[in-house]
């Protein structure tokens, strides 16, 4: 039952940034004070919306007034917290384009230290949706070290100390940091702060397999969240929390407060994911019948959610065909009341007919010629409309299959889930950038950006030449995986051939970079096979992911390997030992982190 729910712990599922809705009416900034514009910006700083476009429209609106009212320092705020939003809405260019204007603007004049705190802020956030933790600690770091003790905003030291916790989820470099963002918060009366700091101190652990610890801080964050009354949340927690107990009855009574408040938030995604979690439960506690019931639900559930996607879809145009079938019908019935005064106007005047006649064919052949452009140009608008659709459902399947395998993709779009599945054979390749920080420090931000996605794009075509799969990025590291989600003979062969023509690109793309005096990378990889468990996570962003030893065996032979080297464990040595096109160097057995030491040997073509 615990793999069934932990899937949900995702930082993503319990919401990043939309933790918390600030209630703020529609308004019209410029109607209000100075005083009042900057306690609404600080708002936004305190407690993010909910709603991102909102969000955006608010600081768009309070950008403007700033800039008229010559508030540069207030302008730079509103500036940064825009790029916070445009973050969220994973717009990483349009975010850094928006954080380094901020910067622009606040060189060329003189702001509190808070200021400058608050943009290091949106570019931490940003590395971290990048995936450069490495990057997003040093300037944690950094940050925290110029803010601390300098009448900096509390809030800001909060959020600061939160994501120096979040760049990491190793116990020893991620709790202490949660812990003073916990304490923060609680000291300065910020409950959105606090309820985020206990979710992510008990996803660590929860991450780490210390499961006590962290159902205790989950349920101290249910409390926050009751207080606050924060509906969603309470439902995600209750959930999480029944992945995190053996006691089949606790997991039914947890996903019955979680389905309560899917039901009171109105929410019938998750409100699915609930009854069918809730299923598995009773079927666990040995309730078959109502665990029957209740997958009934859930399956007609998850029928209620596609036909309620179909409605979104076509509701627009289903609209604008009423809209051009009405004034089609208007068009109509002014035709026949001309039509009935032209005879009228026939009878009257006989002794002129002949001009009559003639001026009421001319008008009646506009007429019918206005008519049949009008209901030519409404067909041509329907049949445009349905080609956007066919366009859009197009992107969307694409946009589904870079994220999933396609056989994933595929049993998500029929049944709207897929299962994990344990997978007896599969090799699992790491790599990354040997001394990549302090590479990283000579590159601008765009310059890093652009150079990683060349590196990256490389490896997803020599990936694509194999047949493996890319699992995901994490700052200068790169995860794949042969034999999964469809095993085939010749996976590890192809993982280890993939890996020696990644490391062949990356040396040639140094010496062509060394040749014109720019920055370069060397890079380690290391690949183990055995059995691993590969399925989706999150519910709200998903994403395919493997777990198992064999996931840290592979792990820790990238650690050990050297430049230019492809290092791989005995499981896939003896897979391979016998094939003609390889020669291995035994290295014996090598000390490995949390593995004591283990067989090691370097490979490369013959």
């Amino acid at each position: 039952m615990l793999k069934l729910f932990l899937a949900m712990l995702s930082r993503n599922a319990c919401g990043y940034w939309l933790l918390y809705a600030l209630l703020v009416p529609s308004i019209s900034i410029g109607q209000y004070t100075s005083e009042q514009a900057e306690v609404y910006l600080q708002q936004l700083h305190e407690s993010p919306f909910e709603n991102t476009d909102s969000a955006l429209s608010l600081t768009n609106s309070l950008i403007n007034f700033f800039g008229k009212k010559k508030m540069p320092c207030a302008q730079v705020k509103a500036l940064t917290q825009k790029g916070m939003y445009l973050t969220t809405k994973q717009d990483y260019k349009s975010a850094l384009e928006h954080i380094l204007e901020a910067q622009r603007k606040l060189d060329k004049t003189s702001c509190d230290v808070d200021v400058q705190c608050q943009i290091d802020l949106a570019l931490i956030s940003l590395y971290i949706k990048l995936g450069d933790l490495n990057k997003a600690r040093i300037l944690s770091h950094k940050a925290i070290k110029r803010c601390s003790g300098n009448n900096v905003d509390k809030a800001t030291m909060v959020i600061l100390y939160l994501k120096l916790g979040q760049s990491s989820n190793e116990i020893e470099s991620s709790i202490p940091y949660l812990d003073t963002a916990y304490n923060l918060a609680k000291d300065g009366g910020y409950l959105p702060f606090e309820q985020r700091a206990l979710i992510d101190i008990g996803t660590t652990y929860a991450i780490n397999g210390m499961v006590d610890k962290a159902s205790d801080y989950l349920k101290l964050a249910l409390k926050v969240a009751r207080e606050r009354n924060d509906i969603i949340n309470l439902g995600l927690l209750y959930n999480n929390l029944a992945g995190l107990t053996d006691d089949h009855e606790r997991i039914v009574n947890y996903m019955d407060s979680a389905l309560y408040y899917a039901r009171l938030h109105q929410n019938l995604k998750n409100e699915q994911t609930y009854t069918e979690n809730m299923a598995y439960a009773m079927y666990n506690a040995s309730r078959y019948k109502e665990a029957y019931l209740t997958l009934w639900q859930s399956v007609e559930l998850k029928d209620s959610l596609i036909e309620l996607n179909k409605y979104e879809a076509i509701a627009e145009l289903e609209k604008k065909y009423e809209a051009e079938k009405k004034s089609n019908e208007i068009q109509a019935l002014k035709l026949k009341n001309l039509n009935t005064e032209v005879e009228k106007l026939k009878y009257k005047r006989n002794q002129n007919s002949l001009l009559i006649g003639t001026l009421i064919l001319l008008v009646v052949m506009g007429v019918l010629a206005f008519n049949f452009i009008t209901i030519r140009k409404n067909r041509n608008l329907l049949a445009q409309k349905n080609t956007e659709l066919s366009h859009e459902r197009k992107r969307s399947d694409d946009l589904l299959l870079n994220i999933l395998p396609g056989e994933i993709a595929q049993e998500l779009k029929q049944t709207g889930m897929a299962k994990a599945k344990q997978f007896e054979v599969a090799s699992i390749l790491f790599t990354d950038f040997i001394e990549f920080t302090q590479t990283t420090e000579t590159l601008s931000t765009e310059a890093l950006i652009e150079e990683l996605n060349y590196c990256f794009m490389g490896f997803d075509n020599i990936l694509e030449k194999y047949g493996l799969e890319k699992i995901k990025t994490i700052g200068d590291s790169y995860m794949a995986a042969g034999g999964l989600p469809v095993p085939f003979a010749a996976a590890t062969k192809n993982t280890v051939m993939a890996a020696i023509e990644m490391q062949s690109f990356i040396s040639e793309r140094r010496a062509a970079q060394m040749k014109v005096g720019k920055p370069s990378f060397e890079m380690r990889a290391g690949i183990s096979t055995g059995p691993v468990v590969a399925g989706i996570v999150g519910v709200k962003k998903f994403q395919y992911d493997i777990w198992g030893d064999t996931v840290n065996t592979a792990s820790r032979m990238e650690t050990m390997g050297e430049a230019n080297k492809v290092n791989i464990s005995q499981s896939t040595y003896d897979l391979l030992k016998r094939e003609p096109e390889l020669v291995f160097e035994n290295r014996g057995y090598v000390a490995a982190k949390g593995k004591g030491e283990i067989a090691m040997y370097f490979v490369a073509l013959a």
